[in-house]
Parts: C-alpha cells; structure tokens; sequence
C-alpha cells in the first residue's frame, strides 16, 4: 500500500510538471518589420519621424548591427515626448542595459516636464517599457496599451 502511494504522487507531479511546462508562454519568431506592422494596425505613426541608426546609437547607446532588429519612431520637437523604440535582441541579457538607459533617460525627462508640460509628464509617467523574452517594448503615447497589446500579441505563440 505505501509503495502505492509513492507511484501515485509521482504521477501527479510529473502530470502537474508537464501541465506546467504547457501554460509557459512561448514566443515566436518575428521580425522587427512584422512587429510594426501589427502596431501601425493600431497606432498612427505618420506624424512621427523614424531615426537613422546613428540617432539611435546617440539616444539609446543601442548599435543596431549587435541586434536582430531596431524601430525608434519619435518627435523632433523638444516639446514632445512620443516615442515607439521596438528592439528585438540577439540574446535576452542584453535587454538589461538598454531597460536601465531608457530608464535613467525617462527619469530626466520626466524631472524637466514636470513643471512645465504637464501632459508631457502624464505621458512619460505612463509609458511602457517591457521585455519580453528577446523583445523589448517602450512606448510614450496616448495609445501606449494599445501598442503594448498589439506587439504581445504579434510576438506570443
């Protein structure tokens, strides 16, 4: 009877394991370009201006040729504040550096607007930033949970 008992808790814990492992989320395999159209489905960006490669190096310190793939749409007016930054990384560790820059660069912004445009603030004070395995998202716009669901939603399995 004890012997019993043993077999069938380990039954249960693989069945628990292996319904476990299912529930993770995976994530595909898609381009930065696949990305941005699922997020122009949502967003507009025509009024937003899309930054070279050097632009992004000076802004964010991300060299575009270390990742698979980089979209940096912003404003040239130093009274705005939208931005739509997609990277999709060669390797999950490096999401960390480019996370801390946006983040201390944020914190700047956010210092700057606070007193004087106060809707810029409100946009920085609930913009996204999230990674997502080997994506990464920041979003500063009216629309941010839009974008936000619509490149979960490109990028999940």
């Amino acid at each position: 009877m004890r012997f019993k008992i043993k077999e069938i808790l380990v039954v249960i814990c693989l069945v628990v394991f292996i319904v476990f492992l299912n529930l993770q989320t995976s994530y595909a395999d898609v381009s930065v370009d696949t990305i941005m159209e699922a997020i122009r489905g949502v967003a507009n960006l025509e009024d937003m201006e899309e930054y070279s490669p050097i632009e992004i190096k000076e802004k964010f310190g991300i060299n575009i040729n270390e990742h698979r793939g980089v979209a940096y749409f912003g404003y040239t007016s130093v009274m705005d504040c939208d931005t739509l930054l997609v990277v999709c990384l060669q390797d999950e560790a490096q999401g960390k550096v480019i996370i801390d820059t946006i983040n201390e660069e944020r914190d700047e912004l956010m210092k700057l607007f606070q007193s004087y445009a106060p809707e810029q603030y409100e946009l920085l004070r609930s913009s996204v930033l999230i990674q997502k395995d080997r994506y990464l998202l920041y979003v500063v716009s009216p629309d941010a949970k839009a974008i936000e669901a619509a490149f979960v939603d490109c990028i999940t399995e």
